[in-house]
């Protein structure tokens, strides 16, 4: 098995097409509204094309996954290494149970992303999407990093002993941290430095 792949039981050939074309749907759409986010942030036009419903779907959730939507910054710490480590898929699977995480689209888009690494546009566009979501609750911001945090260390040390946390994993919950706002960012002190 090559380091960027995963297990076959996970990801079933007869479903390779299905997820490669989400994959693709996914990168289409949040090219989409990064252009349109940026066209409003520089001014370039006064409204958004996109609510944040439309970009939550944009993202591949809808209805009661947009919950989920916190759990897209796991996938990029994942990823942060190259590929994704089993323990980290496991650990981020594990929430996706507890969660309750349905089956259909939303457990599929999950399993593309884990999968196979996504676009960087989807990977900003669901941070920016994030951040919008959690403005305001400090709680839950922190949590996200928490979150990020426990992957990271789920795929170190013996044993998961050493609980390491690698620089390429650092720097993305630290990006993280810092689009989420200084509830996030001095969560991600007290748990880092």
């Amino acid at each position: 098995m090559a380091a960027a792949e995963a297990p076959d039981e996970l990801f079933p050939e007869d479903r390779k097409k299905t997820r490669e074309m989400l994959r693709i749907e996914l990168h289409e759409s949040a090219i989409e509204m990064r252009e349109d986010r940026i066209a409003v942030e520089t001014g370039e036009s006064m409204v958004a094309r996109f609510s944040l419903a439309d970009r939550v779907r944009g993202l591949g959730f809808s209805g009661e996954t947009t919950q989920l939507i916190d759990l897209l910054p796991l996938v990029h710490v994942a990823w942060a290494d190259g590929s994704v480590h089993p323990r980290e898929r496991a650990a981020i699977l594990k929430v996706l149970d507890v969660r309750g995480m349905p089956s259909g689209r939303p457990y599929d888009v999950m399993m593309a992303l884990l999968e196979k690494k996504p676009s960087e546009e989807y990977l900003e566009e669901s941070i920016a999407v994030l951040k919008q979501m959690t403005a305001g609750d400090s709680n839950h911001q922190k949590s996200v990093v928490q979150m990020c945090v426990e992957v990271a260390r789920s795929a170190s040390g013996f044993l998961g002993m050493f609980k390491k946390v690698s620089a390429n994993e650092k720097e993305i919950i630290s990006r993280i941290a810092d689009a989420l706002g200084p509830a996030a960012r001095a969560e991600f002190k007290a748990r880092m430095m």
